[in-house]
């Protein structure tokens, strides 16, 4: 008797030591916590699920919801949320909507530790159509700090200053930006933006993105080197605007991309005067009534078999 007795009470305690607690977190048995469902639609409920999981791969949903990022939830005055740790952030598709919406001009997600994945949801700026000025609003930035292999796939991004960008100028490598829309229309974004900005981040993959009327540069990479932009879909809609743009970006490959215009005085690819040993080969490029299709100032790259 007293043996089952013991036999129930260890089989109870060690059932306990894996458990779902009453806000969303997966706890193993060594006491981390692996999963965390955000519980709260705004940016301190994203940030209370990013301290709470483990630094190690912890995974963190973002369910169906608008997500008010108006208040700044870490120290960092500089953005609304700060990712400091390996996490992996998903959500439900077009229904998580990180709205920036009357938040001041900050970045909404501060990338500032290696190996971070974000993932289906939808990054909305600013409500343009009621004449919101979008007065430097960044949806993912690097601000700090080394972040290398951060991912970015199958998100939808509308009305950015900068979709996803890095201020800081680092060197980190191995970003993965793909399969994800990017739209910034409406007359009160500032001019230029920048879907992507690449700002010395090394041995980067821009793949599979969809790019409609950005009024400044759908692809920048600036002293950003051996990068690849592949099979990327890009309408220019704006005169004065480029789809890609190379700046001291060294080899570097642009291939397989589809580039049109939709208006007069674009520029599809501008090669810049500090760019060594780039490809520019094997894209659709259409530059309708007027403009620029390729301008290659770069030294020893090559712009060839473009149709």
């Amino acid at each position: 008797m007293v043996k089952l007795f013991l036999l129930i009470f260890l089989g109870l305690f060690s059932s306990a030591l894996a458990v779902t607690d009453s806000i969303g977190l997966n706890i193993s048995s060594d006491a981390t916590v692996r999963y965390v469902t955000v519980k709260s639609f705004t940016a301190q409920g994203i940030q209370d699920a990013i301290d709470q999981v483990s630094s190690s791969n912890g995974e963190i949903y973002l369910p169906a919801g608008v997500y008010d990022m108006r208040v700044t939830a870490n120290a960092n005055a500089n953005a609304k949320v700060l990712i400091n740790k390996s996490v992996n952030l998903s959500g439900a598709g077009i229904g998580t909507v990180i709205s920036a919406v009357s938040a001041n001009g900050t970045t909404m997600f501060d990338v500032s530790s290696n190996d971070i994945s974000i993932s289906n949801m939808y990054f909305y700026g600013s409500d343009t159509t009621n004449g919101e000025l979008n007065d430097g609003k960044i949806g993912v930035n690097n601000t700090s700090g080394i972040a290398n292999r951060l991912t970015v796939e199958n998100c939808y991004f509308r009305a950015w200053a900068e979709a996803i960008s890095s201020t800081v100028g680092n060197a980190s490598v191995n970003w993965k930006i793909k399969n994800n829309t990017f739209e910034f229309a409406g007359s009160a974004l500032p001019s230029p933006n920048y879907a992507i900005h690449l700002n010395g981040q090394n041995f980067c993959s821009i793949e599979n993105n969809y790019f409609d009327n950005i009024d400044g540069t759908s692809v920048f990479l600036d002293a950003s080197l051996n990068t690849t932009i592949f099979g990327n879909r890009i309408i220019v809609d704006t005169g004065g605007a480029r789809a890609i743009w190379l700046n001291a970006a060294s080899y570097s490959v642009v291939s397989g991309n589809s580039i049109d215009s939709q208006t007069t005085g674009t520029l599809l690819v501008e090669i810049g005067g500090s760019t060594d040993s780039s490809v520019v080969v094997g894209n659709s490029l259409d530059q309708g009534a007027s403009g620029t299709e390729i301008l290659n100032g770069g030294t020893n790259t090559v712009a060839a078999s473009n149709s």
